[in-house]
């Protein structure tokens, strides 16, 4: 009998231990954030941005109400209401759909700003002084041949190539980046485009200014190939809304 109990005993030892050893795992795990702890619960955010002149600032806005600012620059033409199209355009960056990073064009060029650690990457940079002072035209690495300033990035929706908007004297053309490599590509004359959902393609409606009888084409530009095709207008009719919203 004084065996069954010693038994009975020790198996009730083991009990506790494991248990207490159990919910110590637990209580560790929701420790509250901002202390020791194993794992860390991050707050929802979204982000936004204003611009003032030619000044722009990039906030997050945690689902708490608390607005933080992540990121400050200078722009190239300011922000009027004059009609003109460059200066009627919002601040000039975009975020990946992750929010990690943001792509951003500044009076340097075009950049990416990593939100974690706060250390950018040009990618797109404007070199010396202009070389035509009528028209604007700069040198840039990648070349750009006669462009004067470069507006509106967007992300695709991997996350690999930024498409941006490169002005000159008369009108607008598109650019394309492949951000690993660095590769440059270009589209035809356009001021609205978006990126498809999934992969790399880029829808976009092309301009007169390119070509005769290029007025409101819809072209499919694959990122990764640098190929165009053409879309049927009837089956932007259906996605427009979705798609081409400006």
């Amino acid at each position: 009998m004084r065996r069954d109990f010693i038994i009975i005993g020790v198996v009730i030892l083991f009990f506790l231990l494991g248990f207490f050893w159990w919910s110590g795992v637990n209580v560790d795990e929701q420790t509250p954030v901002g202390m020791d702890n194993k794992s860390v619960i991050t707050e929802k955010f979204t982000i936004s941005a204003t611009k003032v002149g030619t000044h722009s600032t990039v906030f997050k806005k945690y689902a708490s109400g608390k607005v933080e600012a992540v990121l400050e620059f200078e722009e190239a033409i300011a922000a009027d209401d004059s009609g003109n199209y460059w200066a009627s355009l919002p601040a000039n960056v975009a975020s990946t759909p992750d929010s990690s990073k943001l792509a951003y064009i500044d009076t340097q060029g075009l950049k990416i700003r990593s939100l974690d650690d706060a250390q950018d990457v040009i990618l797109v940079e404007k070199l010396g002084e202009s070389r035509d002072t009528i028209k604007g035209y700069h040198n840039w690495n990648p070349s750009m041949g006669n462009a004067s300033s470069i507006h509106k990035p967007r992300w695709s929706s991997n996350g690999k190539y930024i498409s941006f908007l490169i002005a000159q004297y008369e009108g607008s053309r598109l650019g394309v980046i492949d951000i690993a490599e660095r590769k440059l590509t270009f589209g035809p004359r356009s001021g609205r485009q978006t990126w498809s959902r999934v992969g790399n393609s880029l829808l976009l409606i092309s301009s007169s200014n390119d070509c005769d009888g290029c007025e409101n084409k819809v072209l499919v530009l694959d990122a990764e190939t640098g190929k165009m095709r053409e879309m049927a207008k009837e089956v932007l009719r259906l996605v427009e809304k979705d798609y081409l919203p400006e």
